[in-house]
């Protein structure tokens, strides 16, 4: 179960991937270049997508860098190149971007697999109230990529995630539900004193995101019926 367009070793219990295009704090503006896109017209898209991320357009950013990462229309997928974008974007404050380098740092996407790092982007976005940093970043204490072990940090953070994870959409029924079954890992080695500690400090920390939501847009469609 994925909302974007990476693929995943087989047999494993992937994390919230990429959403810079599914996803975006509050939605994501339409963006010069998705006309001809949707018309199938990649070359000009991509054109398009170029020149507005050079004047700093930070959502034809995101549209270039899963353009590289997933090699539509006839560019060869270059997920070094969609690092380099995540990273500029990240480097600006975009939170999405922060989010999007922690998954290439724990799948290896454009840059060896390093989990300490991936779980320091993922930290710079769920610090922001990013819902799908809070879950990927309380994966990685459950599945003991993160050293020191925490896990009252772990479960506070797939708690936290839960409990902001309001709407009806399979992405968070799947957090809110423990589909991936990663609530339910953490806490098999847990004492009932702190999975006490972790359900009280993820409700207090939920609370100061009040109002939080985000919004899922509408996928990109080509004129031959594919979404991407």
């Amino acid at each position: 179960m994925k909302a974007c367009h990476f693929c995943f070793p087989p047999n494993s219990v992937p994390a919230i991937v990429v959403l810079s295009v599914a996803f975006a704090l509050g939605g994501c503006s339409a963006v010069p270049g998705d006309a001809a896109l949707r018309g199938g017209h990649y070359d000009i898209a991509r054109q398009m997508y170029e020149e507005q991320y050079r004047i700093g357009n930070p959502d034809a950013g995101y549209r270039l860098a899963d353009w590289y990462m997933n090699g539509w229309g006839n560019t060869i997928a270059d997920p070094a190149k969609a690092f380099q974008i995540y990273s500029e974007l990240a480097t600006k404050g975009e939170v999405i971007a922060a989010h999007d380098l922690g998954v290439c740092y724990e799948y290896g996407k454009g840059i060896p697999i390093d989990y300490k790092l991936s779980a320091a982007w993922y930290k710079t976005a769920a610090d922001r109230g990013y819902l799908f940093s809070l879950f990927n970043l309380g994966t990685l204490y459950a599945d003991d990529y993160v050293v020191p072990r925490n896990d009252v940090e772990g479960l506070t953070l797939l708690l936290e995630a839960a409990i902001l994870a309001k709407h009806d959409d399979s992405t968070s029924l799947f957090i809110r539900e423990d589909r991936s079954g990663h609530i339910g890992k953490i806490s098999k080695r847990m004492t009932l004193d702190e999975i006490a500690k972790a359900r009280l400090e993820s409700v207090q920390r939920a609370s100061k995101w009040k109002g939080y939501s985000y919004k899922m847009t509408p996928p990109l469609v080509t004129n031959d019926g594919n979404q991407i």
